[in-house]
């Protein structure tokens, strides 16, 4: 990765000062709050604020935030709100994308798939989008989830780990700062890599549904794959109805 952009400068360039602009965007009316003392009347507008900046910056940053949400401790309850909504409220990509990306993947076009297709995606979150069909009589008839990676999200990621680790690389170098967050980043970045990768996680499910079995647990209940319309980009699985654990 780091080869990779060490050869594109201009790249590079551009999106730290994106990163830059956003974050003053952002930072510089929050120290205004803070300076005329009204960081606690405003806390639900830089709230809302910031979550859009997240989104603005892509995966890699609303994966960040996502992390942090899981820690109530750190957050006060209008930026816990904010941050929650991109677990799964993430602006979606246009449909078009999604089925020129399904195209490539089946092979074959929607209409030859599918004999129904949302309209829309069900749900979006930071690496791809969720519609929900019904595959055609001949290849079962089963209804089914079916989850497209967003286009270009690979290079993006790759660009923001590389920032990350540049931006690690020289905190970790000051005298008084003991952790090693290069690595920590590193760590990180593996597994957010893995993540994307959805036949890893086809196999993952099996694997999960096959641990189960042997530990003689029931009650749990997974997705079947359907491997015929699966590939590392799009994930197409059993449709099935459920509720959030936090509900």
């Amino acid at each position: 990765v780091a080869r990779y952009f060490k050869r594109r400068p201009v790249m590079v360039a551009q999106r730290a000062a994106q990163l830059a602009a956003e974050m003053a965007g952002f930072g510089v009316p929050l120290l205004g709050d803070l300076w005329t003392g009204r960081l606690q009347a405003n806390e639900h507008k830089r709230a809302e604020q910031l979550r859009g900046v997240i989104e603005r910056l892509g995966p890699a940053y609303v994966k960040v935030a996502q992390a942090m949400s899981t820690r109530v401790d750190l957050l006060s309850p209008e930026y816990y709100m904010q941050i929650q909504l991109l677990q799964d409220r993430v602006p979606s990509f246009p449909c078009e994308q999604a089925k020129e990306a399904m195209l490539q993947a089946f092979g074959r076009p929607v209409d030859a798939v599918f004999s129904q297709l949302s309209s829309k995606p069900v749900a979006a979150a930071s690496l791809g989008q969720v519609y929900r069909g019904r595959l055609k009589p001949e290849f079962g008839g089963r209804e089914v989830a079916v989850k497209v990676q967003r286009p270009d999200v690979l290079q993006q990621v790759c660009l923001d780990l590389y920032l990350m680790r540049q931006a690690a690389e020289a905190i970790s170098a000051l005298p008084e700062v003991k952790t090693d967050w290069a690595s920590l980043i590193d760590n990180w970045a593996v597994r957010f890599l893995h993540e994307m990768d959805y036949t890893r996680e086809a196999a993952n499910a099996r694997l999960f549904r096959q641990q189960m079995a042997d530990a003689g647990v029931s009650g749990v209940v997974t997705a079947d794959v359907i491997d015929e319309f699966s590939t590392d980009v799009v994930l197409t699985t059993q449709w099935m109805d459920g509720e959030r654990s936090r509900q």
